[in-house]
């Protein structure tokens, strides 16, 4: 007889003040990924950093969220620029390494679709670099139209349904 094992269950909700210990720990995990350096620079990767977004969640209108499993966070998603003024947020989102290529990326994108939609935005927008294939073809599918920002990276803008 084989021992099935039960199925491993993500789950997509917003950060908390709260989760700061995962979210450093996530951090640490990321900072240290060639990969992650090399195409995802949003903000430092850092403890403080960690310590000074999860003191303004309550106050933000920014959105930043994770995809967990298991108490651990394996992905970490923004929408940004809302506080600043602007009526277009800006995508960010990143994995875990060995977490990647396992569409966790799809479904953030489509959670913080959805928020935008909730919240009334009209479009979202993305910074990508061209040499990121995985990052590309994946906002392509979404419908992102892309236009180039300078020789090396991509903006990216998708209408969303009104």
């Amino acid at each position: 007889m084989s021992v099935l094992t039960p199925p491993t269950i993500q789950t997509i909700r917003p950060l908390q003040a709260d989760d700061l210990a995962p979210l450093v720990e996530f951090f640490a995990q990321i900072a240290d990924d060639p990969e992650t350096v090399r195409f995802f620079h949003p903000h430092p990767l850092t403890a403080d950093f960690a310590q000074w977004l999860c003191a303004r969640l309550d106050s933000t209108r920014d959105e930043y969220f994770a995809m967990w499993e298991q108490g651990q966070i394996i992905g970490y998603g923004m929408l940004r620029g809302w506080d600043e003024g602007y009526d277009v947020p800006s995508f960010g989102v990143c994995l875990l390494p060995p977490r990647r290529s396992e569409g966790h990326g799809q479904r953030l994108l489509r959670y913080a679709l959805e928020r935008c939609r909730l919240r009334g935005a009209r479009r979202v927008r993305l910074t990508v670099y061209r040499d990121n294939d995985r990052a590309v073809h994946i906002y392509r599918k979404f419908g992102f139209v892309f236009t180039p920002k300078n020789e090396r990276e991509l903006v990216g803008m998708l209408d969303l349904p009104g």
